[in-house]
């Protein structure tokens, strides 16, 4: 049935050369055989605007990671109200594997915000990288920036002022679609306040008001073309306080634990005390969501309150000589 829809998708798409989907990927290979590295072709797929599986659309084709030839991939992740973003720009690796879903209980999302297409890294880049190891190891390359361009992100949002955070981000994404100019550095791209919000870990009303900062200083200007940034990206001047790095704690069994001779009575012991471990976690998840319940309901008379008030409020209005004179 997969072979079917790969051998459908191949009948229905077209080819791009993948020295034109990344010229780097090319670079790396000796000089004498890079008109043969340019001639690698990659299955291209288009996608439509809106959300889709990588996993889905790309394994239908025979691949494993795909390469964004046009358009833009919004990838964004909710846990309850909260919603993270982050746009992949031109060329960016896009993954066709499915991993395990985090117990976070975030959802996660891909989308195309405009039509777009992407380039299938399958049997034909795995063929050409037997020959070109360096094409594998670009493909690396490239996942590391990613990965590094998401760790700044999440510098970016620890920021104090939104105003530095906002201009930050429009930097960031100015690496992958700025154009310099006399005037300074265009990003042809435009996010509602919503988005940007997302994208550094703000609500909208702030963005709007942080916005309003950055244009009346001069910072950035905001054009129909996208967005013009005037002002450099803040600046770190003051110097880091060392703060103790993470430690990853003992956990191995200690010799009460790990002993095969233990005797029998302390093995009960252990069994008893395990269980009721598992019993006090099972009370502790019942009462959390019993106390959930609770809000829940005290919410509801809260509202209901509300309404009652404001309705007796505007019965006493209407019935007063002024709520009369109101209507008259």
């Amino acid at each position: 049935m997969a072979s079917e829809g790969r051998d459908l998708v191949h009948k229905h798409s077209q080819y791009v050369q993948l020295v034109d989907v990344d010229p780097d990927f090319v670079r790396s290979i000796p000089e004498d055989e890079r008109d043969q590295a340019r001639s690698v072709k990659l299955l291209a797929i288009d996608v439509s605007e809106g959300e889709f599986d990588p996993a889905e659309t790309l394994t239908v084709a025979g691949g494993w990671y795909g390469l964004l030839v046009e358009g833009m991939v919004n990838f964004s992740a909710r846990i309850g109200d909260h919603v993270a973003l982050r746009v992949l720009g031109p060329a960016a690796v896009v993954p066709a594997l499915e991993v395990p879903r985090s117990g976070t209980g975030a959802h996660a999302q891909w989308s195309m915000a405009v039509p777009g297409r992407l380039a299938v890294l399958g049997e034909d880049f795995l063929h050409a990288a037997r020959r070109w190891p360096s094409l594998f190891t670009n493909l690396l390359v490239r996942i590391h920036e990613q990965t590094e361009q998401l760790v700044t992100q999440l510098a970016l949002c620890q920021l104090p002022r939104v105003e530095d955070r906002l201009l930050a981000m429009l930097w960031l994404l100015s690496e992958s679609w700025g154009k310099v100019t006399s005037a300074g550095t265009v990003v042809p791209l435009h996010f509602t306040h919503e988005a940007l919000g997302a994208m550094v870990g703000a609500r909208r009303s702030t963005v709007t008001l942080a916005l309003g900062k950055l244009t009346e200083g001069g910072a950035i200007v905001e054009r129909d073309s996208g967005w013009l940034l005037v002002e450099p990206p803040p600046q770190q001047h003051e110097q880091l306080v060392p703060s103790e790095p993470p430690r990853l704690l003992d956990l191995s069994p200690t010799g009460w634990a790990a002993s095969e001779d233990m005797p029998a009575g302390s093995r009960d012991e252990k069994e008893a005390l395990f269980a009721v471990i598992a019993r006090m976690r099972a009370e502790h998840r019942r009462s959390l969501q019993e106390l959930q319940e609770r809000l829940d309901r005290s919410q509801v008379i809260r509202d209901r309150a509300v309404e009652i008030r404001s309705r007796l409020l505007r019965e006493r209005e209407l019935g007063s000589p002024f709520g009369r004179l109101k209507r008259q």
